[in-house]
């Protein structure tokens, strides 16, 4: 009887034996992998995505049975490379700068005349900004808030990413806000 018929069955047990010892030494670390990647991130939610994707990428290397120390310095190696790829994608996307149409106060609620900008003129100030905007801002801020569409339908009836039409509208409000502000200032002033 032919023993290479047998092999592939060997093979996959020590697969097998190998992905639950990965994952015994994955399930030894998480704890101080997140708390690492946290303090990198200094946001939980990304962490955990980056621990989750640095565990993903372990199980892909093939004939990495080695001792625990080296898998512990590669699974940070993994996660400080993943960490950093975060941060980069941060900064080119301006995170945590975008905040839908819908949750900022363009006009507040309070009717103190101190605080407030008459309707009009405020409606005159946005509308004068939103025409100073440039033309491609000015049609993602339309379609988003006169349309009603989200931001996947602009991008894709425009022929732009979902980022771009993100950035296009946090600049957008950006600048509403800041002319807004502006004509506050001088109404209190």
């Amino acid at each position: 009887m032919n023993n290479s018929f047998f092999e592939p069955v060997d093979g996959a047990v020590e697969g097998r034996t190998q992905s639950q010892r990965l994952v015994q030494l994955v399930d030894m670390h998480r704890a101080a992998l997140l708390k690492y990647v946290n303090r990198i991130l200094n946001c939980a939610e990304d962490a955990e995505d980056v621990v989750q994707e640095t565990c993903v990428r372990l199980m892909r290397v093939r004939d990495l049975w080695r001792g625990e120390r080296e898998v512990r310095a590669f699974l940070f190696k993994i996660a400080t490379n993943l960490a950093r790829d975060e941060l980069r994608r941060r900064r080119t996307r301006c995170h945590g700068m975008h905040l839908p149409h819908d949750s900022l106060d363009l006009v507040g609620d309070e009717q103190q005349p101190e605080e407030l900008v008459d309707r009009c003129i405020a409606l005159e100030v946005i509308s004068s900004a939103l025409s100073s905007l440039p033309p491609r801002y000015r049609q993602v801020f339309s379609l988003h808030v006169d349309e009603e569409m989200s931001y996947r339908a602009i991008a894709r009836q425009l022929g732009i990413s979902t980022k771009t039409v993100e950035r296009d509208m946090s600049g957008a409000q950006e600048l509403c806000q800041d002319r807004l502000l502006k004509a506050r200032r001088a109404v209190a002033a």
